[in-house]
């Protein structure tokens, strides 16, 4: 950076220690809308609290002197000039349901507390908005001259299909650069593709005692199941809870069984995790199914498929081997492959399989092999399945490179680029990467009770998304 710029960044600095206090507030007045996705009503498709919040983010935008609108009342822009495009800056205001086990403050009662704020959204997304909004604003307000225009575009349905994005490309092109700070520092620019199926099965035969009446666990299909049951006829009580207590200590799942006359209800817990970070989980399903290998049914069509479900999918095994679709790359890491959701009957089968894959995966060694191999199990995927191409923005693009520039003059640390199993905004975008802005490792509870952000970690967000404009879009 030059003395010209350097002296631009201290400008950056100066303004933000002056408006940190209304940044905070804005944040909160964002928090306290519960947008979540509800149903349709007219004038707000995603739910009128997901509108509600659009013309929250219009109002400030408007107030900060920048031009703002709303399409189709699912997506919302603001331009910081009329300048050509260059930059587009994605987020989203929208928020997954509150949940439970909250201590702190209650989800929508924004509380800042010991330097951090509280509250559903705080850190996904609508900290970073508010901090890519008032970093147009502090260019504009600073009178920065531009050559180009950077355009922030707030989304109201990423937690539930990207509808606003769909939406928002219809109207519009994608910038030459864009960046969602919806991931971690220090930049994304590799997400991997993947495969998320039903996969179903069905058969004719009776099953002989004793047997396996029931399987269900998993809500989702992108995350590890922490709590799974089976119920099970004519099995000999001891030696049921023998086994159950084996299989505990190798596969690190919690078994408890009940007596329901002839019948017994086997319940098992693990650990819930998302499905892009498998081995940070549990799964209960897997476990439980490892189990069921164990115990002395009778053979039969539907066990012979929860066999063969096990071992494609083996309990603490999550990169495909059973499978046969293992393989991984330098830059993007291994395949991971999980059966979240199971829903098994006497005489069918259904769940989910959620794969995330690595740049050297085609469907030809992909899906088309865990295809074949499912089938040969009674276990189908649907006609329609197809692969989510991998996403990868070369890390020594011009574009990648002053992003990481601008990360370390800011931050005071190496810039590096980061693969990740899971998705953005980004993912759809030539050239478009994630950009923040969680710090990597970090643990804001997102998704979770006490969601929080790092007060101090979003005023340095917003003066590195503010250096970030003038450098992409400044004379």
């Amino acid at each position: 950076m030059n003395e010209g710029g350097f002296a631009v960044y201290k400008n950056i600095q100066t303004y933000f220690q002056e408006h940190r206090q209304e940044l905070l507030d804005d944040i909160q007045s964002l928090i306290r809308i519960p947008s979540v996705t509800a149903p349709p009503q007219e004038d707000a498709p995603f739910g009128p609290c997901c509108a509600k919040v659009l013309d929250e983010a219009v109002h400030l935008a408007k107030k900060f002197g920048l031009s703002a609108h709303i399409l189709e009342h699912k997506v919302a822009y603001a331009d910081l000039n009329k300048l050509p495009p260059q930059l587009d800056i994605l987020v989203h205001l929208d928020v997954v349901p509150p949940g439970d086990g909250w201590t702190i403050t209650q989800p929508f009662v924004p509380l800042s507390k010991d330097g951090k704020l509280y509250g559903r959204g705080a850190s996904d997304d609508k900290g970073p908005a508010a901090a890519a909004l008032y970093a147009m604003r502090a260019v504009k307000e600073l009178g920065i001259p531009m050559k180009y225009n950077t355009r922030l575009i707030l989304g109201a349905d990423e937690e539930t299909g990207s509808r606003d994005m769909d939406c928002y490309y219809r109207h519009f092109s994608e910038a030459p650069c864009s960046f969602s700070p919806d991931g971690e520092y220090p930049v994304i620019n590799l997400e991997k593709g993947g495969i998320y199926t039903s996969y179903s099965g069905a058969w004719e035969g009776d099953s002989p005692l004793p047997c396996v009446l029931s399987v269900d666990g998993g809500t989702v299909g992108n995350a590890i199941p922490g709590k799974a049951q089976a119920v099970t006829m004519g099995l000999d009580w001891e030696t049921a809870v023998k086994i159950a207590r084996e299989t505990e200590i190798l596969t690190g799942i919690a078994f408890t069984l009940a007596r329901q006359g002839e019948q017994i209800l086997i319940q098992a817990q693990g650990q819930s995790a998302h499905a892009s970070t498998p081995w940070e989980g549990r799964s209960a399903i897997t476990g439980l199914l490892q189990l069921l290998q164990a115990l002395p049914f009778a053979p039969c069509p539907g066990l012979t498929t929860l066999h063969g479900l096990s071992s494609l999918f083996p309990h603490g095994e999550f990169y495909g081997q059973g499978a046969g679709i293992s393989q991984s790359d330098e830059k993007s890491g291994p395949l991971t492959l999980t059966s979240n959701v199971i829903h098994y009957t006497p005489n069918s089968i259904t769940g989910r399989v959620d794969c995330r894959v690595p740049l050297c995966a085609t469907e030809e060694n992909t899906l088309h092999v865990l295809r074949r191999n499912m089938a040969k199990w009674g276990l189908h995927l649907p006609d329609h399945c197809s692969m989510l191409p991998p996403h990868y923005v070369p890390e020594d693009s011009p574009f990648v490179q002053t992003l990481l520039r601008c990360y370390e003059q800011v931050m005071d640390e190496p810039g590096r680029c980061l693969a990740i199993g899971g998705g953005t905004y980004a993912h759809f975008l030539k050239n478009g990467v994630a950009f923040g802005a969680s710090k990597l490792g970090a643990d804001y509870c997102i998704h979770g009770p006490n969601e929080y952000l790092v007060e101090e970690e979003i005023l340095k967000t917003a003066q590195l998304f503010a250096l970030t404009i003038v450098e992409l879009c400044g004379k």
